[in-house]
């Protein structure tokens, strides 16, 4: 009580008691919250010991005793600074001001300009609440003694020896400590606890002590302000507070993943007058009706819109609510274009073109535009951007340009675009020559069939005249390796084919499909039918061709007597035909004809024969031929005997001439098909006579 109740000097003169207890208690507040209250009146320290509890005002007083190493019963701790959490160096608050009919109103600040300093020019803020104290000087001095004594930071703490019996929470004591240069340093109790040692049973005291110092309760009555009263006055609740202009600009955005984010900034002053609750900021789409304001509610006096798209109008107008929820009038309304990204990006640098086979590989630095979508690739066959093509577009830093015509320059360009589509100039240009694979490229018997893929070479992919026969290995094309139908006479070289490419048994007649005429060529060219050899047509078969066989007659369609002598040829006895051929159109033509002659002298027949084609017989379809045959002459006059007066023999009747016609079909001639001439009478015998 002897603190509390010191004198201590007031600015315009006059004292006041050092501290004060003013207040009210509700009896419905817990203990220990109302005794925390109270102790913020004299800054004090409230402790329970020996059964009471204990009040330290604060106040500097005469340390009450001094340690030294000796007294130390234990490791020691100590902290030179406290954390910047719970530094500070402005202290402010409220209180409740006797000059104002003891309303709660704020004391004035106070801080120091050396810790402000310390701390970098950053102010940290303690907020000291006096609710039992009722003086802006007293509240003044409580908050400079918090702030004073928060600045001493070295806390020290250790086990002592009984002689710590004597001190008690709240006092100040002395130290002495020469391996920290202590010495009579004074330090604030700020705990004390008896404790006993395991190892021996030996009591203890083990304490936490605080920095302290005399200047730590410095008072000077200069060092108050004067509080400004603030009266309160009741405002009407149908008043609100004015508005000023409002200013709206496009203050869009590149968001971290490059995307252009379209805003508008609203900004106003703040309001005045009008017990001011809070803002309500509308807006919508220009083109929207009124129906579709949105309605934003905050307290600051600005805003910033986002969700609409680059290029739409958007209106907006701002009103003030008080405190009553009464709602100002709106604003004019205004309105603002949302902006978009408008800026491209750099071209791309460091093109580079390397040209092999049929492609062209490219590679290039991207810009470093965070907004980068992708990169546009333009080709050209000449040296002109402008009139190049695009060909791809990536957003990576390479691209192989393919398939391209082989030995060919084709020179290229860069563009980088943005995601609003902004689109950069071209980028220098680059060029190079596309490579091709010869023949001469690949060595001899590198590329065999184990490197080649089952039909991975069809006709589409070998060029016309690529593969002749110098290029094929004997036997490498079998019947299993052409497709059906795939050769064709078109695709067969004239003479390519003879007999000695053709296995034996290899056409049959079930391998021929004849559409046209069938012709033969070559000196002995010709085909032979039958059971015999061509050395010899005696027995059955044909021969066709344009060269005779041995023994045989040239040129022809050849049959056998054999054949001849058929049912189907009853009309020839015997004999050979050289060459008969017959068809509907043509009718019957017989080459080199055999005429055979009866009636000889012998009494024999006599075959007659004429070569050469001029005796060929054509029997035509509807002709009418005249056949004249000659018989035999008659047989001569009897000749005389040696004998006189005798008869000679009579002479024979000339032989019968007979043509016979073979091979005619049915209405292609309708005539005999033989023809006779008898021969004339012999001559009759004479009578020699006698001389």
């Amino acid at each position: 009580a002897n603190e509390c109740d010191e004198n201590v000097a007031l600015t315009g003169g006059g004292t006041q008691k050092r501290y004060r207890l003013d207040g009210v208690i509700s009896a419905n507040r817990p203990v220990g919250g109302v005794l925390e209250d109270m102790v913020t009146s004299c800054a004090g320290t409230l402790f329970y010991g020996a059964g009471q509890w204990v009040l330290k005002a604060g106040a500097y007083s005469t340390p009450v005793k001094t340690f030294t190493d000796d007294d130390f019963r234990s490791g020691i701790t100590l902290e030179t600074k406290i954390s910047m959490r719970d530094n500070f160096n402005v202290v402010q608050g409220t209180f409740i001001d006797e000059a104002e009919g003891y309303i709660t109103g704020d004391y004035p600040q106070v801080s120091n300009a050396t810790f402000l300093s310390e701390d970098n020019n950053q102010e940290s803020i303690l907020d000291l609440n006096l609710p039992f104290t009722v003086n802006s000087t007293t509240a003044q001095r409580l908050a400079k003694l918090t702030l004073l004594r928060g600045r001493e930071q070295m806390s020290f703490s250790a086990d002592f020896s009984t002689d710590a019996i004597e001190v008690e929470v709240g006092d100040i004591i002395q130290l002495t400590h020469a391996r920290y240069g202590f010495t009579n340093k004074l330090f604030e109790v700020l705990s004390w606890q008896p404790k006993v040692r395991d190892a021996d049973g030996a009591l203890l005291i083990s304490m936490s002590l605080r920095e302290t110092s005399q200047a730590a309760f410095d008072w000077n009555a200069a060092d108050a302000t004067a509080t400004t009263n603030h009266n309160t006055v009741v405002p009407d609740a149908s008043t609100n507070s004015t508005i000023g202009s409002i200013t709206a600009t496009n203050t869009g955005f590149e968001d971290t993943d490059g995307t252009y984010v379209p805003r508008i900034t609203l900004d106003w002053p703040d309001a005045a007058g009008g017990n001011f609750s809070h803002y309500e900021v509308a807006h919508k789409l220009s083109t929207d009706s009124d129906a579709l304001y949105e309605i934003i509610t905050l307290t600051s006096s600005v805003v910033s819109l986002t969700g609409y798209k680059a290029g739409v109008s958007v209106n907006y107008k701002i009103r003030a609510v008080n405190a009553s929820g009464i709602a100002g009038d709106y604003t004019n309304v205004g309105s603002i274009t949302v902006g978009g990204d408008t800026i491209a990006p750099s071209a791309p640098t460091s093109l580079n073109a390397n040209g092999v086979f049929r492609a062209v590989s490219l590679s290039w630095t991207n810009p470093t535009a965070k907004d980068l979508s992708h990169i546009e690739v333009y080709r050209n066959t000449v040296n002109n951007s402008g009139s190049a093509t695009k060909v791809t577009e990536t957003n990576a830093e390479y691209f192989v340009d393919s398939p391209l015509a082989g030995n060919t320059a084709f020179y290229y360009w860069l563009k980088a675009v943005d995601f609003t589509g902004n689109s950069s100039g071209f980028s220098s240009g680059a060029n190079a020559t596309t490579t091709f694979i010869s023949s001469s490229d690949i060595p001899a018997n590198t590329i065999t069939e184990t490197e080649i893929a089952d039909n991975s070479i069809s006709t589409g992919k070998i060029q016309a005249n690529a593969v002749d026969t110098n290029q094929l290995n004997a036997d490498a094309v079998v019947a299993g390796k052409i497709l059906a139908g795939a050769i064709n006479s078109a695709k067969i070289q004239a003479g390519a084919i003879t007999t000695d490419k053709l296995e034996a048994g290899a056409i049959t007649t079930d391998k021929l499909d004849i559409n046209d005429t069938l012709a033969l060529s070559g000196a002995t060219s010709g085909f032979i039918a039958g059971r015999t050899s061509q050395s010899d047509f005696g027995t059955d078969g044909f021969y066709i061709g344009r060269t005779s066989t041995s023994g045989n007659a040239p040129t022809g369609f050849q049959l056998s007597h054999t054949s001849l002598t058929t049912a189907n040829h009853p009309q020839l006895n015997s004999g050979t035909v050289q060459a008969v051929i017959h068809d509907d159109d043509t009718g019957l033509r017989i080459y080199e004809p055999v005429f055979y002659q009866r009636g000889g002298a012998s009494g024999n027949d006599q075959l007659i024969t004429t070569a050469g084609n001029s005796n060929t017989l054509t029997l035509t379809k509807g002709d009418i031929h005249t056949v004249s045959l000659f018989g035999g002459g008659g047989g001569g006059g009897g000749g005389s005997l040696a004998v006189q007066n005798s008869t000679g023999n009579a002479g024979s009747q000339g032989g019968t001439t007979t043509i016979q016609i073979s091979g005619y079909s049915a209405g292609s001639y309708n005539g005999a098909n033989s023809f006779s001439a008898s021969g004339g009478a012999g001559g009759a015998a004479v009578t020699a006579n006698s001389s």
